[in-house]
């Protein structure tokens, strides 16, 4: 059969070192297709589905684009043609289709249009993927500085206090091992009267919470 390879896909076969037009002319000829193409990225290259490899140079962002939009274009393809009849994957896991079978034409058309415009097919996705990879863990981060999460904002030495309070940690140890992020820390001795007076404040509270007067109370309305 004479397989055609669709104009830019030869195109770029042509011009890199990764793809050969018989790669695709011998999926073509095992799925008895009489034409391949394939689909293209928003920067004109091929969009593969071994990005959830993390076998790649490049920031998490990107991983995090490229796996979301690899699980939304499988998703389009497979509602299109779930027996994989007109689309597969070529080589590098890239993803080569029919272009003769025109609802998966009109699918990856729209697919191609929507990179064309936005990089992202599922930006939510993406940021959900990019949230997990940066904190594999509850105790690590490792996003940009200024990330939200409780590892990047804690302060270590809020975390004394509360276990000081807890009764999980004496005062008059050395170091302390902190809950969020792990790390051993000394404790020093205006450190540990911070810790004191903010555990004597919150017991203050808890009290008052409770409808009962405490000391601090009637200090403060001497003052007063």
């Amino acid at each position: 059969m004479d397989i055609e390879v669709a104009k830019e896909l030869g195109s770029l076969c042509r011009h890199s070192p990764w793809y050969a037009e018989y790669q695709f002319r011998d999926i073509a000829d095992d799925l008895g297709w009489a034409e391949i193409a394939a689909i293209e990225d928003h920067a004109g290259g091929l969009v593969s589905n071994r990005t959830h490899g993390w076998n790649y140079y490049g920031s998490t962002e990107s991983y995090a684009r490229g796996v979301s939009n690899a699980e939304a274009i499988i998703e389009a393809l497979e509602d299109e043609d779930p027996n994989e009849d007109h689309w597969t994957y070529g080589p590098a896991d890239t993803f080569v289709y029919n272009p003769k079978h025109e609802p998966i034409r009109r699918t990856v058309a729209d697919i191609e249009g929507r990179l064309a415009a936005w990089p992202y097919l599922n930006e939510d996705r993406a940021s959900e993927i990019e949230w997990e990879e940066n904190h594999p863990n509850d105790h690590e981060c490792h996003a940009d500085e200024g990330c939200s999460c409780e590892v990047s904002s804690h302060e270590c030495l809020d975390q004394v206090q509360g276990l000081a309070y807890e009764g999980a940690l004496d005062l008059d140890d050395d170091e302390y091992e902190c809950p969020v992020c792990l790390e051993d820390l000394p404790i020093e001795a205006k450190e540990r009267e911070r810790v004191r007076l903010g555990i004597a404040e919150r017991f203050h509270d808890d009290l008052k919470a409770a409808g009962q007067i405490t000391v601090m109370d009637i200090v403060k309305g001497q003052d007063a």
